[in-house]
């Protein structure tokens, strides 16, 4: 395992990561704070972020890049552009495969042994002897780190021994419930007046002894009540026909990639893009329409609206309402805008979100930002709906 995997196992299973000198330690391993990953510092290639460097980044608070700025100076370490912070922090977080700075043909280090270093099997082989490697000594009698598998090592047994006592324990039970069955020379039972001929309830002549003079009342059946199946049905998009920066014609390349074409260099017009997002594991489709009438008798169905920001965009049959304050009291609103936002989102409670054609990296942070003002407002709200 890389140290950029190692990182990436450990944000995405909560695993603890702890600080110990110049080493990062968690159940996975232990790697070198000054370890090299493959992510480029710019579009040069010539110098890449350390371990530590995408660590602290995962570390400072979201949204607030005075302090992720403070954090770094604290580390002694290079801050990540503002740009490329969040496409940065989607890839540690496994949302996405790739960013653009990522340098496959770079070598990374590796986890070995517990740490990552470039000494090689050189190392490995040392670490049973009290050596010195590159500076610092490799004992031979090192602390293990508790987990699930070290937990049942012992100095002197293994848990194997364990098995073999309790099997010997069964075994001399069994030895002494047979010796004690044989030995009885005769029936030596106290007297129990329930137990006369061994007898039971349907020995006693057809009358239950436990019972009570009071009539047994029938009690009828009452029905089991079957739970209706869930019907999951696929969520809905509105957005607008032209004028905005996101339309049917680029919407597909730009929610699943980041990557915004211009309204020419987009695909042909459609009636409807289907467009899929991946949350975990688990791939989600939504269905996006710029005309209201095309969503007939599904009103249920639809969670968002991209507002162009002008009134006419509201003209026809929209459900609750017309007005757009009150749509965006039952639909999540969100704007894509180029140089300013639309005064008139302040008071439809839509939320702005800027993009560039001319800029990758501000398309890609919008895209995430997109999916997660969307998830955030829809999931309490849309139970019955394959949202994530």
């Amino acid at each position: 395992m890389d140290v950029v995997s190692w990182l990436q196992t450990c944000i995405k299973n909560n695993v603890t990561i702890k600080e110990s000198g110049d080493v990062l330690l968690s159940d996975l391993g232990e790697v070198k704070k000054d370890a090299a990953t493959n992510i480029a510092v710019g579009s040069g290639g010539e110098k890449y972020y350390t371990i530590l460097d995408l660590y602290v980044l995962w570390l400072a608070p979201s949204g607030s890049r005075g302090a992720y700025i403070k954090l770094t100076k604290q580390y002694s370490c290079t801050a990540v552009p503002a740009p490329q912070v969040q496409s940065t922090l989607a890839y540690l977080r496994g949302e996405t495969q790739t960013i653009p700075n990522l340098d496959s043909s770079a070598p990374v280090d590796k986890v070995s042994g517990g740490v990552a270093t470039k000494r090689g099997k050189a190392a490995e082989a040392a670490v049973e002897q009290d050596v010195v490697v590159d500076g610092k000594y490799i004992r031979k009698h090192e602390i293990v780190h508790i987990n699930r598998n070290s937990v049942l090592q012992s100095g002197k047994h293994n848990f194997g021994d364990v098995l073999r006592q309790i099997k010997v324990l069964e075994q001399r039970k069994a030895k002494e419930k047979s010796a004690s069955g044989s030995g009885r020379s005769g029936d030596t039972t106290k007297y129990d007046r329930w137990q006369q001929r061994g007898s039971t309830h349907e020995d006693t002549f057809g009358i239950d002894l436990l019972a009570t003079s009071e009539p047994v009342k029938k009690v009828a059946a009452v029905p089991v009540k079957k739970t209706p199946k869930r019907v999951v049905k696929t969520p809905i998009i509105i957005v607008p026909k032209a004028g905005a920066p996101v339309t049917l014609r680029n919407a597909k390349q730009f929610l699943e990639q980041g990557v915004l074409a211009s309204a020419k260099q987009g695909g042909a017009k459609e009636t409807r893009v289907y467009v899929y997002h991946t949350v975990g594991d688990q791939k989600y489709k939504y269905t996006l329409v710029d005309d209201p009438a095309q969503v007939g008798n599904d009103w249920d169905r639809v969670i968002a609206v991209l507002a162009l920001g002008k009134e006419w965009q509201f003209k026809g049959k929209w459900k609750p309402s017309s007005s757009p304050a009150d749509l965006f009291k039952s639909y999540c609103g969100i704007s894509f805008y180029q140089d300013n936002p639309p005064a008139l989102l302040k008071q439809w409670n839509c939320t702005p979100i800027r993009v560039d054609p001319s800029k990758p990296q501000i398309n890609s942070g919008a895209m995430f930002e997109f999916w997660k003002v969307l998830l955030t407002w829809a999931q309490p709200r849309f139970p019955n709906l394959a949202i994530a």
